[in-house]
């Protein structure tokens, strides 16, 4: 056998943020897969560790719910100001309500991209779920 017949798997290219992204969008709302809530906090944190501020402000709206992993109000904060950090208006909005002692139970976890630059955030209803107890979902 010669060296030339050798040939190796072209690489894969890792996920980007995006793509976490939206994986964690099918998970949520059941689109293509099974609705996961644990499955899509873990792909919004992923989303999150490659700075996508979609992701960022997913996974701190799921924390500060309790929506799929257990509520934590200091790592949710963390979250939205990342991603207010990178420009995401409706991490800002929820910051400002936060800030003000405002409800924010109208903020959804998922934004559509036609409403993330505008004023309105409609609420997102979720059935009963039950919170994945990890602090952060390691494992996946």
């Amino acid at each position: 056998m010669t060296d030339s017949a050798i040939t190796t798997p072209p690489e894969q290219s890792a996920p980007s943020g995006p793509d976490q992204y939206e994986l964690g969008v099918k998970y949520m709302l059941g689109r293509g897969v099974s609705a996961d809530l644990g499955m899509a906090a873990a792909s919004f944190l992923n989303a999150a560790d490659l700075n996508d501020p979609r992701g960022l402000y997913a996974s701190g709206m799921m924390y500060l719910k309790g929506v799929g992993v257990s509520a934590s109000p200091e790592m949710a904060t963390d979250y939205l100001q990342k991603s207010a950090t990178l420009g995401y208006a409706p991490a800002k909005k929820v910051l400002d309500a936060l800030s003000q002692g405002k409800d924010i139970s109208k903020f959804q976890i998922v934004i559509p991209a036609s409403e993330a630059n505008n004023n309105s955030a409609p609420a997102l209803q979720h059935a009963d779920s039950n919170p994945v107890t990890p602090a952060r979902i390691l494992a996946i």
